[in-house]
């Protein structure tokens, strides 16, 4: 488990409450999460793998200003960080001689975001 701190250059865009929309500083945040990958040769010329992330976002302090907006709150969770991100590829590694092989790769990304802004 890695654990970071931000400092307060998280932003977001924002009803500014003068009818406009801009961006403004969220504050700061802790991250804490893990990330796992796998890789392995199926055959001498197929290799698959893929990953698995799990992150937790936790907005820890307000910026000035954004508190009067509503969009977030402290213990919200980070905005536009998905909680759970996975992906996998399939790789073909065919020989072309002694010391050539292609290596087209397929890889797949999923994001699953779980959190919700307040609105």
């Amino acid at each position: 488990m890695c654990s970071i701190s931000t400092g307060s250059n998280i932003q977001l865009s924002v009803d500014r409450g003068d009818g406009f929309n801009g961006f403004m500083n969220i504050g700061k945040a802790t991250v804490k999460g893990v990330e796992l990958s796998v890789r392995a040769a199926v055959t001498e010329h197929w290799h698959a793998g893929g990953q698995f992330t799990y992150t937790d976002g936790k907005i820890t302090e307000l910026g000035p200003g954004i508190a009067a907006t509503g969009t977030v709150a402290v213990g919200d969770a980070v905005p536009a960080v998905p909680r759970v991100s996975t992906s996998g590829f399939l790789e073909w590694y065919p020989r072309c001689g002694r010391r050539l092989a292609l290596r087209p790769r397929r890889c797949q990304l999923h994001h699953h975001p779980l959190w919700r802004l307040r609105g």
